[in-house]
C-alpha cells in the first residue's frame, strides 16, 4: 500500500489557490458594486436638475390648481388698500373699532405714535358727528425706499354737511411677520398727510 506524505509544500499551494480563488470572487464582487454605484449616481444626477412633483390637495382630497406668485408690489398694493379702508373709511360710530383694526397694519415701535395722532380724531369725530371715506386712485411703490405715495378722492361730511378734496398720502412701511391678522407682513412706520 502506498501511503501519501503531505508535505508543507503542497498545503502551501493548496491554501494560496483557495486564497486567490477567493480573491477573484472579491474583484467580481467590488466590479459589480462599481458598475451598481455608477448607475445610481447617474439616476441620481439626472434626477437633481428636475422639479420636485408637489400635489397640494384641499380637505376633501380634491386637486388644487396652481398659481403664480404675486410680486411685491401686487402684495404691498393690496395691504395699503386695507389699511386706507380701515383708517380712513369710518363715521362717527364705527371710528373706534375700525382705528383699533388698522393697528395690525403700524409697526410696533409706531403703535404710541398713531394712538396719540389718532386719539384727537376719535373724539372730534364723534362729538361732532363726522364721517370720511376715501378713495384712492393711484399708489406708486418704491421698493428701494421701503415708501408709498397715495393719490385720491376724501369725502368728508361733518353733521350732514358733504365736502370733497384731495388726498394725498406718503406711507414708509417695513417688511415684518405674518399673520392671520396682517397676512402681507406689511407694516406702516410713517404717515405723512399733505393737507388741502
Amino acid at each position: 500500500m502506498i501511503q501519501k506524505i503531505k508535505s508543507k509544500a503542497d498545503s502551501f499551494h493548496e491554501g494560496f489557490g483557495k486564497l486567490s480563488h477567493s480573491v477573484q470572487f472579491l474583484k467580481l464582487f467590488s466590479f459589480g458594486q462599481m458598475v451598481l454605484l455608477l448607475m445610481l449616481s447617474a439616476a441620481l444626477i439626472s434626477q437633481i436638475g428636475k422639479e420636485p412633483v408637489v400635489m397640494a390637495l384641499d380637505v376633501s382630497a380634491v386637486k388644487l390648481n396652481r398659481i403664480t406668485v404675486p410680486d411685491l408690489k401686487s402684495q404691498i398694493r393690496e395691504a395699503i388698500v386695507q389699511y386706507l379702508d380701515l383708517r380712513y373709511k369710518w363715521d362717527a360710530k364705527t371710528i373706534e373699532a375700525k382705528l383699533e383694526d388698522a393697528e395690525r397694519f403700524i409697526a410696533p415701535a409706531s403703535i404710541k405714535a398713531f394712538r396719540r395722532a389718532t386719539s384727537s380724531i376719535k373724539a372730534f369725530s364723534t362729538e361732532k358727528q363726522i364721517s370720511q371715506r376715501a378713495y384712492p386712485a393711484d399708489i406708486e411703490i418704491d421698493l428701494g425706499a421701503k415708501s408709498a405715495e397715495i393719490t385720491g378722492d376724501r369725502i368728508t361730511s361733518i353733521q350732514g354737511v358733504m365736502a370733497a378734496g384731495k388726498l394725498v398720502l406718503g406711507l414708509d412701511f417695513e417688511y415684518g411677520q405674518r399673520s392671520p391678522a396682517n397676512p402681507w407682513g406689511i407694516y406702516i412706520v410713517k404717515e405723512k398727510e399733505e393737507a388741502f
